[in-house]
């Protein structure tokens, strides 16, 4: 049987991004910037990763900036890509897809977990939340 990647990837960054609207709500721009600078501080991306398209529209304007500005810095400090070198501004999206690593991406928002109530995960991330509290 042949599996169709494109919506696996589709199906990780929709959970990803339902994880990231989730933690806009109890922390502030400024709280997701730094969780980005802190998890990526000795990041080690021990995986293959495709590209991925990320679409930061759905997230409040604020932390969206906040977050493409961190990712961007990541970029810069860290050679993780997220985002073209040319582009150095979120309005420079307008309309479009961040281009993305998969798999950095998806262990920050397993990360994010951490600092999301259980309550607030919805039941079926309730296992991501649960291998985060654990440490996996």
């Amino acid at each position: 049987m042949v599996q169709d990647v494109r919506s696996e990837q589709l199906c990780v960054v929709l959970q990803d991004m339902q994880i990231i609207e989730i933690a806009c709500r109890s922390l502030s721009p400024q709280s997701i910037a730094l969780r980005v600078s802190e998890f990526f501080f000795d990041f080690i991306d021990d995986q293959p990763s495709q590209d991925v398209s990320l679409d930061l529209s759905a997230l409040p304007q604020r932390h969206a900036a906040a977050l493409f500005d961190a990712f961007m810095k990541v970029s810069q400090d860290n050679g993780i890509r997220f985002g073209v070198a040319s582009m150095d501004r979120l309005s420079d999206y307008d309309g479009m897809g961040i281009p993305i690593d998969l798999h950095p991406f998806r262990q920050f928002t397993r990360h994010l977990l951490l600092d999301i109530a259980f309550e607030d995960v919805p039941k079926e991330l309730r296992d991501f939340k649960f291998g985060a509290d654990l440490g996996l």
